[in-house]
Parts: C-alpha cells; structure tokens; sequence
C-alpha cells in the first residue's frame, strides 16, 4: 500500500512550492507539480554528509516521506534518489495521481542503482525522475523522443528491448549520462538497496563532500565541494571557485542557518 502524507504536512509542502490544489489527475497538472518539484526540491547529499560526518554508514536511513518533508521544510535539505523518490511517490499517492516506482541503473554501474517514479494517466506511463529534474513528464512510447527546449533540461527517451533508455546531461561537467529503466520495484525497495548502495566504493567518495543541486529561473545552480557551477538555459556552464558557499547554499538553494553553519566543505571533492 503507498505511503500518504498527513494532511498538515501535504497543505504545507504545497503552500511552500507554490500550488494551491490540484483540480485534476491529467498531464497539464503532473506538468505542473513535477515543475514545482524540480524548482523547490534539491537533490543532495547533505543531510548523509552530516550523519557520515559524526555516526557513520549505520545512521543512515530512508525517512518515512513525512519526515523527509517535515526535514525539508524546516531545513530545506532534499537527498538522493532513493530517499526523494520515496517522498515524491508519496507526495503523487496523496493527490490520487497512479505512480509506481520503478528500478533503474545509471551508466550500468553497481545495478540496480538507482530509484525513479512513473505516472501512469490512462494507458500512458511517464517518467518523472527526481535525479534528471528535467521539469516535464517524460512519456514513453515505442519510438524514439528527445526534448531539447530548453537546452539545459534536454532529454532522450529510446525504447531499448522491451524497456526505455534516457538520456541526458549532468549538470557538473555536462557529460552524457543514461539512465536504463529496468522493472517496476515492490512497495518499499528502500532499506536493502540503499544501504548497499551508500556503501560501494563511489558512493564512499561522493559522501566525503557536499553536493547540492537545485533548478532555478536561471537554469541549474550546483555546489559540488569548494566550487558551484551555474548552468544558463543554453546549457553554458560557469564555475565559481571562490563563492562564499554558505551565502550561495542560503540564497540559491534554499538551505536554512541550522544547515549552512554545520556543514563541512571538504577540499577532496574539488
């Protein structure tokens, strides 16, 4: 059965994106919360980095999605793929709309590594992914579709057997990345997969610093160690490797004081 949020925790977390209801279950709403999401909810590492910082790999956790968004409001921290589609699939349970998770690997490293979410709305699956942040609802067919408008957010979707490849750019060094859906995921594939994963070799080395991405009306804003890369909608990058990091973390991102003085920067990401 899919996790609902509180009604108190649901009227907060759409008060704080901006949306007052959702009239409908049809593609213009999902459009429109998914955009919500993708502009409000940063994908990061943070909330790991500090429970790394002073337990180790036995704190870490899979919040229950009211958690993740009390969590998210009082100290505007997200997480990474497992965690937020957790909370994303129970944010769309909520308001009745009919997602499932679905398992997926990125770049074919450790498979399965990855959790994403598919809305079903009629006899049509699309992906909304809470890694990608591509801002649409991503369709899936049996034929070949790339969204290209705007050019930061671009995005391939090809039938690949009898599943679906995406593809796309990271927002760091804007490098191809592909994401390979694999099958639908049981209710709560959280625990098991995740501990495993927060565990392996790259995971250990991209836990030892901060990173925090977030799209914004400018594009995509990144702070990755000691540096943040601002992506414009063309898909031009700037990096800034001398900001004022808690300043950039406060006001780009959205991260509350609570967050922005406790958080190490650690040179080795840089």
């Amino acid at each position: 059965m899919a996790e609902l949020l509180s009604p108190v925790i649901l009227e907060q977390v759409l008060n704080k994106i901006g949306i007052c209801r959702i009239p409908s279950q049809d593609l213009a709403q999902l459009s429109v919360l998914y955009k919500a999401w993708c502009r409000n909810v940063p994908f990061d590492n943070i909330e790991n980095v500090l429970i790394l910082a002073s337990h180790g790999t036995a704190n870490l956790t899979v919040p229950h999605p009211n958690d993740f968004f009390a969590h998210w409001l009082e100290r505007g921290t997200g997480g990474l793929c497992v965690e937020t589609a957790r909370a994303w699939h129970s944010l769309l349970h909520t308001l009745s709309f009919d997602a499932r998770f679905v398992i997926a690997t990125i770049d074919e490293q450790f498979p399965p590594n990855h959790l994403t979410v598919v809305v079903r709305l009629g006899s049509v699956d699309y992906v909304v992914d809470t890694v990608n942040l591509c801002e649409r609802p991503l369709v899936l067919t049996n034929h070949t579709i790339a969204y290209d408008d705007p050019l930061v957010h671009a995005v391939m979707v090809q039938p690949e057997g009898r599943s679906w490849r995406l593809r796309y750019r990271t927002p760091v060094e804007r490098i191809e990345q592909s994401c390979l859906l694999l099958k639908d995921a049981p209710s709560e594939p959280f625990r098991a997969d995740f501990v495993r994963i927060q565990k392996t070799d790259i995971f250990q080395r991209f836990n030892q610093c901060n990173y925090s991405r977030r799209n914004t009306d400018d594009g995509i804003t990144v702070v990755i160690g000691g540096h943040v890369i601002r992506t414009d909608f063309n898909g031009k990058s700037v990096i800034d490797s001398e900001p004022d990091l808690r300043q950039v973390l406060a006001t780009e991102l959205g991260y509350a004081p609570c967050i922005t003085t406790k958080l190490p920067f650690y040179a080795g990401c840089d």
